[in-house]
Protein backbone atom coordinates (compact mmCIF):
# COMPACT_ATOMS: atom_id res chain seq x y z
CA UNK A 1 0.00 0.00 0.00
CA UNK A 2 1.41 3.27 -0.93
CA UNK A 3 1.46 6.04 1.53
CA UNK A 4 0.24 9.31 1.41
CA UNK A 5 3.47 10.61 2.67
CA UNK A 6 5.99 13.17 0.63
CA UNK A 7 9.16 15.03 1.56
CA UNK A 8 7.91 18.72 2.09
CA UNK A 9 9.53 21.72 1.19
CA UNK A 10 12.21 21.86 4.57
CA UNK A 11 12.51 18.18 3.71
CA UNK A 12 10.05 16.86 6.64
CA UNK A 13 7.46 14.31 5.91
CA UNK A 14 4.34 16.16 5.37
CA UNK A 15 0.66 14.17 4.55
CA UNK A 16 -0.81 15.42 1.13
CA UNK A 17 -4.22 16.49 3.01
CA UNK A 18 -3.09 18.12 5.98
CA UNK A 19 -0.82 20.06 3.91
CA UNK A 20 -3.59 21.78 2.36
CA UNK A 21 -4.34 22.86 5.30
CA UNK A 22 -0.75 24.18 6.64
CA UNK A 23 -0.95 28.28 6.21
CA UNK A 24 2.56 28.17 5.28
CA UNK A 25 1.70 25.96 2.17
CA UNK A 26 -1.76 27.57 1.18
CA UNK A 27 0.56 31.13 1.13
CA UNK A 28 3.37 29.30 -0.57
CA UNK A 29 0.84 27.73 -3.10
CA UNK A 30 -0.99 31.24 -3.24
CA UNK A 31 2.63 33.20 -3.94
CA UNK A 32 3.28 30.66 -7.04
CA UNK A 33 -0.28 30.79 -8.49
CA UNK A 34 0.16 34.90 -8.20
CA UNK A 35 3.46 34.43 -10.45
CA UNK A 36 1.48 32.36 -12.96
CA UNK A 37 -0.56 34.93 -15.27
CA UNK A 38 -1.56 34.18 -19.07
CA UNK A 39 -0.73 36.98 -21.09
CA UNK A 40 -4.05 37.53 -23.32
CA UNK A 41 -2.83 39.49 -26.49
CA UNK A 42 -4.70 42.87 -26.81
CA UNK A 43 -6.87 43.23 -29.55
CA UNK A 44 -4.90 46.31 -31.32
CA UNK A 45 -2.06 43.26 -31.45
CA UNK A 46 -3.93 41.01 -33.34
CA UNK A 47 -3.47 40.79 -37.26
CA UNK A 48 -6.84 41.51 -38.01
CA UNK A 49 -8.44 42.29 -41.52
CA UNK A 50 -9.07 46.01 -42.17
CA UNK A 51 -12.54 45.83 -42.27
CA UNK A 52 -12.56 43.80 -39.49
CA UNK A 53 -10.30 46.45 -37.55
CA UNK A 54 -13.06 48.90 -38.92
CA UNK A 55 -15.79 47.56 -37.32
CA UNK A 56 -14.01 47.09 -33.99
CA UNK A 57 -12.93 50.85 -33.76
CA UNK A 58 -16.61 51.61 -34.67
CA UNK A 59 -17.59 49.18 -32.09
CA UNK A 60 -15.10 50.81 -30.17
CA UNK A 61 -15.96 54.48 -30.65
CA UNK A 62 -19.88 53.56 -29.63
CA UNK A 63 -19.08 52.03 -26.52
CA UNK A 64 -17.23 54.72 -25.83
CA UNK A 65 -20.33 57.06 -26.46
CA UNK A 66 -22.27 54.68 -24.33
CA UNK A 67 -19.92 55.11 -21.60
CA UNK A 68 -20.09 59.12 -21.65
CA UNK A 69 -24.34 58.48 -21.67
CA UNK A 70 -24.18 56.53 -18.52
CA UNK A 71 -21.64 58.71 -16.64
CA UNK A 72 -24.39 61.18 -16.97
CA UNK A 73 -27.09 59.10 -16.08
CA UNK A 74 -25.14 58.20 -12.84
CA UNK A 75 -24.65 62.04 -12.31
CA UNK A 76 -28.62 62.91 -12.57
CA UNK A 77 -28.78 59.85 -10.01
CA UNK A 78 -26.47 61.06 -7.87
CA UNK A 79 -28.30 64.90 -7.63
CA UNK A 80 -31.28 62.96 -7.07
CA UNK A 81 -29.98 61.18 -4.64
CA UNK A 82 -28.95 64.27 -2.70
CA UNK A 83 -32.17 66.22 -3.42
CA UNK A 84 -34.09 62.97 -1.94
CA UNK A 85 -31.77 62.65 1.11
CA UNK A 86 -32.71 66.56 2.15
CA UNK A 87 -36.44 65.55 2.26
CA UNK A 88 -35.89 62.67 3.94
CA UNK A 89 -33.76 63.85 6.61
CA UNK A 90 -36.14 65.32 9.09
CA UNK A 91 -38.39 62.18 9.01
CA UNK A 92 -35.48 59.94 9.71
CA UNK A 93 -34.06 62.70 12.42
CA UNK A 94 -37.77 62.19 13.71
CA UNK A 95 -37.49 58.56 13.50
CA UNK A 96 -34.30 58.33 15.36
CA UNK A 97 -35.86 60.63 18.65
CA UNK A 98 -39.17 58.32 19.10
CA UNK A 99 -36.84 55.00 18.68
CA UNK A 100 -34.12 56.44 21.11
CA UNK A 101 -36.98 57.51 23.55
CA UNK A 102 -36.41 60.96 23.28
CA UNK A 103 -39.45 62.23 22.58
CA UNK A 104 -42.89 60.79 22.45
CA UNK A 105 -44.62 59.94 19.15
CA UNK A 106 -48.51 61.94 19.25
CA UNK A 107 -51.66 60.56 18.70
CA UNK A 108 -51.85 61.48 15.24
CA UNK A 109 -48.18 59.60 14.24
CA UNK A 110 -49.52 56.44 16.12
CA UNK A 111 -52.67 55.28 14.16
CA UNK A 112 -51.38 53.69 11.28
CA UNK A 113 -51.81 54.48 7.24
CA UNK A 114 -54.97 52.68 6.67
CA UNK A 115 -56.43 52.03 10.23
CA UNK A 116 -57.51 55.84 10.57
CA UNK A 117 -60.16 54.76 7.48
CA UNK A 118 -61.35 51.46 8.83
CA UNK A 119 -61.84 53.38 12.09
CA UNK A 120 -63.98 56.15 9.96
CA UNK A 121 -65.95 53.17 8.30
CA UNK A 122 -66.25 51.40 11.84
CA UNK A 123 -67.92 54.29 13.36
CA UNK A 124 -70.37 54.98 10.25
CA UNK A 125 -71.07 51.60 10.05
CA UNK A 126 -72.26 51.76 13.95
CA UNK A 127 -74.00 55.25 13.17
CA UNK A 128 -75.97 53.33 10.58
CA UNK A 129 -76.97 50.27 12.71
CA UNK A 130 -77.98 52.74 15.35
CA UNK A 131 -80.29 54.55 13.07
Amino acid sequence: MASTEKKGVDGEEIDNFNAIQDPNTLAALQEKLGQMTIKKPELDELDLPPAVRKRVNAIKNIQLETTKIEADFFQQVHRLEIEYSLKYAPLYKRRAEIVSGEVEPTASECVLFGEEQDNEKTDNEKQENDN
